[in-house]
């Protein structure tokens, strides 16, 4: 994800420089509202590192960084699983808990529960270590 801030800031640059000698009194604003986009991509970059799925008591805290998190009972999650194919990751009632890589676990729920006013069965994760995610549920 960092290699999108780079190219951000080069895209800031050239369009800056092309925007200012058409329409210098555009360049200014453009540029701002470019450079707070990239300082908004740092720091979702780094809310990865600082808000981690957690397992507190009985519950499942998932977060996609800043973005978006979601709290399960340990009680309502049937079972995890590794993803099988993709159309059960496009498929209705599945919440997809990853921004650039592919899901490689999915957690399957007892009882739907309402994220983002949809109701979902099924949360996909891309975990850094899928087998420990398992262990951890297991206990």
């Amino acid at each position: 994800m960092w290699a999108f801030v780079g190219l951000a800031m080069i895209e800031l640059m050239a369009v800056h420089l092309f925007v200012a000698l058409k329409w210098h009194w555009l360049a200014w604003p453009l540029s701002a509202v470019t450079l707070l986009s990239i300082v908004w991509l740092v720091r979702l970059i780094r809310s990865f590192r600082t808000r981690p799925h957690e397992l507190n008591g009985d519950r499942l805290h998932l977060h996609i960084g800043s973005l978006r998190s979601i709290d399960v009972l340990l009680g309502n999650i049937a079972g995890v699983r590794p993803v099988s194919d993709s159309a059960e990751l496009k498929a209705p009632g599945t919440a997809k808990f990853s921004l650039l890589s592919y899901p490689n676990r999915i957690v399957d729920l007892r009882q739907p529960i309402t994220f983002w006013r949809r109701s979902t069965r099924r949360i996909a994760l891309a975990l850094d270590d899928p087998a420990a995610f398992d262990l951890a549920l297991r206990s």
